[in-house]
């Protein structure tokens, strides 16, 4: 699995949008950046990868996430309408996965 931020066409536009989202939030990209974190809320497992929906718990539709950075003390998974362009994003402690996060890699896809 490579480095990709849903809706975006090539690097630049990635890269660019994903320094929007970590100001946006008030978080830092993670070197090497996250696509994937499977963690436990209120006693259910769940996961989170970017390029596909949120689970279902969080009632968010079919919105993907877009992008999951360091942010306080946890991790943000932002979605388009939560935390990406409005919104707060889905927060999961740094306590909270049960593994640690997947990195993509090599270079953007």
């Amino acid at each position: 699995m490579k480095f990709f931020l849903p809706y975006t066409e090539n690097k630049k536009e990635a890269e660019s949008d994903l320094k929007s989202i970590e100001a946006f939030v008030h978080g830092t990209i993670p070197e090497p950046r996250i696509y994937r974190l499977m963690y436990r809320h209120n006693g259910k497992e769940m996961a989170a990868q970017v390029g596909d929906p949120a689970d279902s718990y969080y009632k968010e539709g079919n919105q993907p996430v877009i992008a999951i950075i360091q942010a306080g003390a946890g991790y943000a998974v932002c979605l388009p309408f939560r935390g990406a362009v409005k919104g707060d994003p889905i927060m999961v402690g740094f306590n909270s996965p049960l593994c640690q996060p997947s990195c993509p890699v090599g270079d953007f896809a």
